[in-house]
């Protein structure tokens, strides 16, 4: 049985916590139904999925470790998700929720458009 992972924390750092986990539930996979609409084969769906995400993995720690990059880092979803930060402060950074909604709806208003514009016949 796996134990909860707020156990022990304060009613508001835990509301704060799982706010962010489920925003970033609906801004992660933003670019996902985009690049699955876009493509006919799952195999290079993923490989762009996973790729998408290394890439804003890797920026955003490039941008933290490297001082002339750190402008970069704005591009990054990882910069804009921090529940580390509710669990310190018990607050949730409403900035940073509005950016991270603001991708997940841009990803799928483009999954939509793509998936009208395709040839979904066999």
């Amino acid at each position: 049985m796996l134990d909860e992972p707020t156990e022990g924390l304060d009613p508001l750092v835990q509301e704060a916590f799982f706010e962010l986990l489920a925003d970033e539930t609906v801004a992660g996979p933003g670019p996902v139904p985009a690049f699955s609409a876009a493509g006919r084969h799952r195999a290079p769906v993923i490989g762009a999925t996973v790729a998408l995400g290394a890439v804003g993995f890797a920026l955003n720690f490039v941008a933290l470790a490297w001082s002339p990059a750190a402008p970069l880092r704005y591009l990054s979803p990882f910069h804009y998700y921090t529940p580390a930060d509710a669990l310190a402060h018990g607050t949730v950074p409403w900035t940073s929720l509005a950016v991270l909604a603001a991708a997940g709806l841009a990803g799928t208003a483009v999954a939509f458009r793509l998936l009208g514009r395709r040839d979904l016949a066999p």
